[in-house]
């Protein structure tokens, strides 16, 4: 565990330590005016949130990201209520719907997108399957469905708009909204709370050092280590072949 990590795993807990102690002096002071049975409900409220935090990963992922809308690294951000398929595609499930979009970066690796392509309202895809495609120039990346299921919305205002995806990849950004058919099985291979955090990192690092071994795009890259915002115009086109099938599972083409 790094110190960093450390340091913050600390401050977590003397935050639920003081959340304690706030919350007994006021059960103090409601004493005084309830009956005695609400300041025992009270309590045990208290005692099954600390025992939800201690013992349940999902509770404990809910209460760590509450109040953040997103997380940032290194220039590049990731929303907090989403479950990302590991080739950047991500879904925002209620129920058996789900709200389908791209994660920042596929957007900060393809720059400005000039084009999108959706699929049609009614039709069917399998989880891993191309689900719609961004395109700049004669470059573009395919992809990938993060659940099976039928397509029931596409947004349209991409067809027009289509730098909704660069300005607002979490909201305005959306792309395809699924009836989705096998959540329970397939959400097991999508990622969520603090892994999808942390893996999040590690593939902008790995993009970082798949960047950086590239002669012609060293230059590029601004001090600090701060992903460049246009990976498209620093990259030929054998180099943007291997990053797509590395990063995105595009297969290769002839």
């Amino acid at each position: 565990m790094t110190t960093t990590t450390a340091f913050r795993e600390s401050l977590r807990y003397v935050g639920l330590a003081l959340l304690v102690v706030a919350l007994f002096l006021v059960f103090a002071v409601i004493a005084v005016a309830v009956r005695p049975l609400m300041l025992v409900a009270l309590f045990l409220a208290v005692v099954v949130g600390l025992a939800l935090y201690r013992f349940s990963p999902k509770f404990r992922e809910w209460f760590e990201t509450a109040g953040e809308e997103r997380i940032s690294y290194k220039g590049l951000h990731l929303a907090t209520d989403v479950a990302v398929h590991p080739h950047h595609s991500w879904a925002r499930i209620k129920g058996k719907k789900a709200v389908v979009g791209v994660d920042e970066l596929v957007e900060s690796t393809l720059g400005p997108i000039e084009s999108v392509e959706l699929p049609a309202v009614g039709s069917r895809v399998e989880q891993g399957e191309r689900l719609f495609s961004l395109r700049r120039g004669d470059r573009y990346v395919e992809v990938q469905a993060p659940l099976s299921g039928t397509i029931l919305a596409t947004n349209d205002k991409l067809l027009e708009s289509p730098g909704l995806v660069n300005r607002d990849p979490f909201s305005r950004g959306w792309a395809v909204r699924i009836e989705a058919d096998r959540v329970d099985e397939e959400g097991k291979s999508l990622l969520s709370g603090k892994k999808a955090h942390g893996w999040f990192r590690q593939e902008i690092d790995r993009l970082l050092m798949v960047v950086s071994s590239h002669e012609a795009m060293a230059p590029a890259l601004p001090d600090g280590g701060m992903l460049v915002d246009d990976v498209y115009r620093e990259i030929d086109d054998s180099g943007w072949q291997k990053l797509t099938e590395k990063f995105f599972g595009m297969k290769a083409t002839a």
